[in-house]
């Protein structure tokens, strides 16, 4: 494909860069030549005049008719010639959408949808369970831990409703909340439920609640147990070793919070020693 001016190819310098080019391809057969028109301009098929493309449409070079901007993209009325997609058209920004039939506006997202960046209708995005979606949102906003929704297009935090007594949940957009389980009770609207024991920890992959590090619980036969779901009370963990007949050390492990209010440790000798170990 080589380009030449209308009046001849020795004038192809000189000749003005608005000017339409003829264009000729070279086949096998035949020779076949177009004109060439420039970019912020169109020929119409079968004429050899160009005109000048207007707002708010657009003309790459050789078109043969005006642009539109695509969908989800606004046009822009910017000095200069309109010959590129990429300057005189803006993409619709989030919670917004693009299908003016003259790409003259971005419209705002209605309620229970949402629109990110460059979204081409209003409705292309219903909210999901789990969340809502006022108008003109750009992302679906997520229920809170300790609520859930359960139905999509939802439009408010109302729609975001508290669990249920004795159950959670610690995440959000949930479209349902989990039992606390035999050892643990909530209140409605709960993140995580309580254990009923004392010195306990609620373990959220389960529901079980164990001992805090540092404390144990006896079961059946007084016997002594570290792990385990119970609903009893956990009580700091004591240690007793005898080394001779006139001396043994007792060790107790304290929790932290105990712990942390001992400056130092405390030695006692003669017939007894004990000592106390964080």
């Amino acid at each position: 494909m080589f380009c030449s001016s209308i009046s001849s190819a020795n004038d192809a310098n000189i000749v003005n860069k608005d000017s339409p080019l003829r264009c000729c391809s070279k086949t096998k057969f035949t020779v076949v030549t177009t004109l060439c028109f420039p970019g912020g301009s169109y020929c119409p098929n079968g004429s050899s005049t160009h005109f000048p493309c207007e707002f708010p449409n657009y003309c790459p070079p050789n078109s043969t008719q005006e642009l539109q901007c695509q969908l989800g993209y606004q046009a822009l009325n910017t000095s200069g010639k309109r010959d590129s997609h990429d300057i005189h058209c803006q993409i619709c920004r989030g919670g917004t959408y693009g299908n003016h039939p003259q790409r003259l506006v971005c419209d705002s997202c209605p309620a229970g949808f949402f629109c990110p960046n460059g979204t081409k209708g209003p409705y292309d995005n219903p909210c999901p369970e789990g969340s809502y979606c006022p108008p003109g949102s750009a992302v679906a906003q997520p229920c809170s831990a300790g609520f859930y929704g359960n139905r999509s297009e939802a439009t408010a935090p109302s729609d975001c409703y508290p669990c249920p007594q004795n159950t959670f949940t610690n995440l959000i957009n949930q479209t349902a909340c989990v039992p606390c389980g035999s050892s643990a009770f909530a209140e409605e609207g709960q993140s995580l439920c309580t254990c009923r024991g004392k010195n306990r920890y609620f373990q959220v992959t389960d529901g079980s609640c164990d001992c805090r590090a540092g404390y144990v619980f006896y079961g059946t036969a007084d016997k002594k147990l570290v792990d385990g779901n119970s609903d009893l009370d956990c009580q700091p963990e004591v240690w007793k070793h005898f080394f001779n007949s006139s001396c043994f050390i007792t060790v107790v492990s304290l929790p932290s919070d105990c712990a942390a209010s001992l400056s130092q440790r405390i030695f006692q000798s003669k017939k007894h020693l004990a000592m106390l170990i964080p």
